[in-house]
């Protein structure tokens, strides 16, 4: 993969992050995460393309704001050996004024 498509700073984030795709809930660990999209560890890989849902709650810095939502769609997988499951890089495509607000914060 190319790193230089990518144009937005990321920033590490160490949270539990659940995907809904298909109606299926997945647990996943967040790795890092930038205005456009996320990356996650999981142990089950989606195909490029699939269309889900994220929530999770910002770490401490962020602890009493509410949940992070964003609509997204899988832009790559591919099994890590040194994280221990799927990497999956998540791109954002709707989000609620509070999720970015609440993005911006902790990207700040």
């Amino acid at each position: 993969m190319n790193d230089e498509r990518r144009t937005a700073q990321r920033k590490p984030i160490r949270c539990r992050v659940l995907l809904r795709f298909d109606g299926k809930i997945i647990p996943s660990q967040g790795m890092d995460i930038s205005v456009g999209g996320l990356s996650v560890v999981t142990e089950i890989n989606l195909p490029p393309k699939k269309v889900g849902e994220i929530y999770f709650y910002m770490p401490l810095s962020l602890a009493d704001s509410p949940p992070f939502r964003a609509q997204t769609i899988t832009l790559h997988g591919a099994y890590s050996h040194s994280d221990g499951g799927f990497r999956l890089g998540l791109k954002f495509q709707r989000m609620s004024k509070q999720s970015l607000s609440i993005l911006s914060q902790f990207l700040a």
